[in-house]
């Protein structure tokens, strides 16, 4: 099994390693266009939206499923959410702290949480297929033993 913090937690072994493996390849193919239309400037933060859809939609799966840190990470964005629109409705239109909060808000913040539920996404996956790896190196060799017995 992959050495996680413990805080990111043991693979949430309700959620399927085909749900898993989905997730990590959307998530994959949505980064790989925003990377590829950076030269546009604008259609990557176009692909960030559903980018970021995807994201909440399958935390809330995740959470569905038990998983502990994708409970923390909906909570984030609860937070996000209420933070920025807290600010948004404090500050004056065209004044210098809106259009730092507007940035820090439309930018910033969303970046580092999609890198990091990505990435988080990504070790669960991996210690999926780990575990599912042993456990069927195990029961093959349980089979094996089985028959080696019968044959004795």
């Amino acid at each position: 099994m992959i050495e996680t913090n413990r805080i990111i937690m043991e693979p949430t072994h309700q959620i399927t390693s085909h749900f898993l493996k989905v997730d990590f390849i959307i998530q994959l193919i949505l980064i790989i266009l925003m990377v590829l239309t950076i030269p546009t400037v604008f259609y990557p933060f176009l692909i960030a939206i559903p980018f970021g859809a995807w994201q909440v939609m399958s935390g809330i799966i995740g959470v569905i499923y038990g998983s502990k840190w994708r409970r923390m990470y909906l909570l984030i964005v609860g937070l996000y959410f209420s933070i920025g629109y807290a600010f948004i409705s404090i500050f004056q239109y065209g004044s210098m702290p809106f259009e730092s909060v507007l940035y820090l808000f439309t930018f910033l913040v969303p970046l580092v949480l999609g890198i990091t539920y990505f990435a988080m996404t990504y070790r669960e996956y991996m210690a999926s297929k780990e575990t599912k790896s042993a456990t069927k190196e195990k029961y093959d060799t349980e089979i094996l033993d089985a028959e080696f017995r019968e044959k004795i």
